[in-house]
């Protein structure tokens, strides 16, 4: 991993993941609107509602790692999900993100 990547995307990470703690953030009766990838949070973590449109210097296709098969993806129950990460914006199933974490 680039040092560059680190900086820019740890602390985000580290600031998200402690709003991952708290489920009630997902619990909520508010729709969620669909994550823009133009999104500032989402730019950085080069978020794509696509793994096929993924940078490939970026993505690896090969490691099969999409949002739903994500740690901090939840199923609503609908054709996006929502995401521990994005609070408030749901994600593509078959997206991704520099966030993502196996589900065990």
């Amino acid at each position: 991993m680039k040092r560059r990547t680190v900086i820019t995307v740890g602390p985000l990470l580290a600031l998200f993941g402690m709003s991952a703690v708290s489920h009630k953030l997902l619990a909520t009766d508010a729709p969620l609107k669909p994550l823009d990838s133009s999104q500032p949070t989402a730019k950085a973590l080069s978020y794509v509602d696509d793994i096929a449109d993924a940078d490939p210097a970026v993505y690896d296709q090969s490691s099969g790692a999409r949002c739903d098969n994500c740690l901090h993806y939840r199923d609503t129950g609908q054709s996006r999900g929502g995401c521990a990460i994005f609070p408030g914006f749901s994600v593509a199933p078959q997206g991704w993100c520099k966030g993502w974490v196996k589900k065990s």
